[in-house]
């Protein structure tokens, strides 16, 4: 395989990866936005078709000979800059994914597909024991997960594995030395702030739900929300997910007795869905056309 055939073969790839990578957010939206009850158990082996598909796709041979010739010192300084940064992002991430085993993987899909109904069931509730014994499963699979890749990696600890899916390069150990250095002076503002409060009777923040739609609406499209490109919808818990180029979905959550609950998420997850609709859409189905980190995703909802 020369550089050539390598660059085409990931191109193709990376294509038929990220439309596999689409239609599992369109099942996971509906999931949790449309989806009736008893559905679960077939939504849940749909979801670990696609995603099993998107793994085997991910860590086949023809992958790793395209990644290997293209990191061989004669290719790898003549690509681009961007080329050379998809590589690199590309090669990482596969040979995370390639050292979790296939069952392993099936069984985490399955589960989580059930554990965020569990969940629901239990928040609505208010009872943890609906919830209790998948995410105990839930944790166990994660762990063995973050165990296989620590070694692999040589982390300090397991949490670096999970870290290193959102922030590469970030450890546990530098984000407690943040928090460290942050904490006094938060805590003070905290205390500042509470301290200058005048007590007296809440606010009544009441409001009809077809009315905190009306608003939100006219709040997100004042901050530039391309409603042509894609929508807002209802969920216990708010959302946002990039469903494809032109097709970017949050939700909120409407509480009539608080209408700051719809207002503040319709705001946050705004700010999610901005980004989401201005990646590069000239690399498309490219993993330069993805979120650079959770924290830049979360400071651009803040």
């Amino acid at each position: 395989m020369n550089k050539d055939e390598a660059f085409e073969a990931l191109t193709e790839h990376w294509k038929k990866r990220k439309i596999l990578g689409n239609i599992n957010a369109l099942l996971h939206w509906d999931m949790e936005v449309n989806m009736p009850e008893k559905a679960i158990g077939n939504r849940a082996e749909s979801n670990a078709l696609i995603g099993m598909e998107s793994y085997r796709e991910q860590t086949s041979p023809k992958i790793a000979e395209a990644l290997e010739v293209l990191k061989t010192p004669e290719f790898y300084p003549s690509l681009t800059s961007n080329e050379r940064r998809m590589i690199d992002l590309y090669a990482h991430e596969t040979l995370k994914m390639k050292l979790i085993p296939p069952d392993l993987f099936e069984t985490f899909i399955r589960l989580t597909s059930r554990a965020q109904k569990s969940w629901e069931k239990a928040k609505t509730a208010s009872d943890f024991s609906i919830f209790e014994s998948d995410l105990t499963e839930l944790m166990s699979l994660i762990r063995a997960i973050s165990r296989i890749q620590k070694d692999h990696f040589h982390f300090e600890e397991m949490m670096d594995a999970l870290i290193d899916d959102h922030e590469r390069g970030m450890r546990a150990e530098d984000i407690r030395g943040i928090i460290s250095a942050i904490r006094p002076p938060l805590v003070d503002l905290v205390r500042g702030i509470s301290l200058r409060i005048e007590k007296g009777p809440s606010p009544n923040l009441s409001m009809k739900s077809d009315e905190q739609i009306t608003l939100c609406r006219k709040v997100v499209t004042a901050c530039g929300f391309d409603w042509k490109a894609g929508r807002m919808d209802f969920y216990s818990h708010p959302f946002t997910t990039n469903l494809g180029t032109g097709d970017v979905r949050f939700t909120i959550r409407v509480n009539e007795t608080d209408f700051s609950e719809s207002f503040y998420s319709a705001l946050h997850e705004c700010g999610h869905a901005l980004y989401e609709q201005n990646l590069p859409a000239d690399y498309a189905y490219t993993p330069i056309c993805e979120a650079a980190s959770t924290a830049i995703h979360e400071s651009k909802a803040r």
